[in-house]
């Protein structure tokens, strides 16, 4: 069992170490919890340490240690020491662990989950974001817990795809657990907290930095049963991924794409060197299955959900209606009034409920997922599955702060 201070020792380590973060880190690798460091004498550290780094950890004052931990339950952070059962084994075995984790939101770390990561560029196109979504709704439904890093793009358009599906997914982030970044992702940071959780070992506060995202990158790898990266460049963050979990031993998997598009010119030779190619979620359920013996099954296809959210809400369409109408007279405006309607016939509508809300973002200007639910009476699950349709027909794209506006 876990001493109940380990969290608090964990926190000593890192304020200790705070001029030589790569010493906490160090520390965290040679011995068996944060406890043996704190009470652990110099001649304890051995030939692994320099004086200086010995120096550091003589400082038994827990005082800073309290304070930050004072900060972690108000801001609603857990903190996971490095002897924690929820840090994996493939995480502590690495060549520069991580000490501690701060982890804000409902999610859990379980030794039995079965976690990919899915990861890509972030200036993906639209064919990217929607395969990145299916797969992560789709793997999602046969019981994967999707992770990746909260970047604009194919990681986005990943975690939506977990959230959308009513699952749980990780987003592990280049700054503090309670900085938003990118900014546009606000409503994503919130949802994710509410379904799973944002991990990042900085402190809270802390910016994210150029540096931080190849941390973050092994640490994405080092928690994955395997990687799938959907779109990237030759050289790209995405790239390093795959060399980290290369060397942790984590199976890397690649969407291949167009040979003349450069952001599938990493996956295309990801996929030349040896790694596994995914065209459909079976691939890598299949893939998983061989390689850990897992049972895995899709139970969900993202083709239909749209239409079962439909069918599912036929007797409700006249109230549907009307709602639409109360609120475009609530948002019309002056300027609003001026613009020329789309007509239907020019437009792809594949449903009613695409249709309507493509007419609700026409009169608003605007509209967030929340705004959709309530003005069309959705569950989340819902509105987010006719929001991505649409984004995905280039119908309407994502704008600030995790708002949606027509396209031009």
């Amino acid at each position: 069992m876990m001493n109940e201070n380990e969290a608090l020792y964990a926190l000593w380590m890192i304020a200790a170490a705070s001029a030589s973060p790569s010493a906490a880190r160090r520390a965290a690798k040679y011995f068996a919890s944060a406890k043996d460091v704190y009470e652990s004498k110099r001649s304890d550290f051995g030939e692994k340490f320099t004086e200086e780094q010995k120096d550091l950890f003589m400082n038994k004052d827990l005082r800073e240690a309290e304070k930050l931990m004072q900060k972690c339950e108000k801001l609603g952070m857990r903190v996971i020491p490095f002897s924690s059962p929820e840090m994996p084994e493939e995480a502590r075995r690495l060549e520069n662990p991580p000490c501690l984790l701060f982890v804000k939101g409902t999610g859990v770390f379980s030794p039995d989950d079965v976690r990919v990561a899915i990861v890509g560029a972030r200036d993906a196109t639209p064919l990217g974001r929607k395969i990145a979504s299916r797969l992560a709704y789709e793997l999602s439904s046969a019981g994967v817990t999707v992770i990746s890093g909260m970047a604009a793009g194919i990681d986005t358009a990943a975690h939506k795809g977990a959230l959308y599906e009513g699952k749980e997914t990780f987003a592990f982030l280049g700054g503090g657990a309670d900085v938003v970044y990118p900014k546009q992702n606000e409503e994503l940071y919130m949802r994710i907290t509410d379904n799973g959780a944002v991990v990042s070992e900085y402190l809270p506060g802390s910016s994210a930095q150029g540096f931080h995202f190849p941390e973050r990158n092994r640490l994405l790898s080092a928690f994955a049963k395997a990687v799938i990266i959907v779109e990237c460049s030759e050289k790209s963050g995405s790239m390093r991924t795959a060399e980290h979990a290369k060397k942790q031993g984590v199976p890397v998997l690649a969407v291949p794409g167009p040979v003349d598009s450069a952001v599938s010119a990493g996956t295309n030779l990801l996929i030349k060197n040896g790694c596994p190619a995914v065209t459909r979620a079976d691939d890598v359920t299949d893939f998983l299955n061989f390689r850990y013996g897992t049972r895995l099954r899709i139970m969900k296809r993202l083709s239909s959900a749209a239409e079962n959210v439909e069918s599912e809400r036929k007797p409700a369409k006249k109230k549907e209606a009307d709602t639409v109408k109360e609120v475009l007279r609530e948002k019309k405006t002056a300027a609003e009034e001026k613009r020329t309607e789309r007509k239907d016939e020019d437009l792809s509508f594949h449903s009613e409920g695409e249709k309507n809300v493509y007419r609700l973002i026409e009169k608003a200007g605007t509209c967030s997922v929340d705004d959709v639910c309530q003005a069309l009476s959705l569950d989340f699950g819902g509105a987010f599955s006719l929001l991505t349709k649409l984004e995905d027909e280039g119908l309407i794209c994502e704008a600030t702060a995790g708002r949606y506006a027509l396209t031009e």
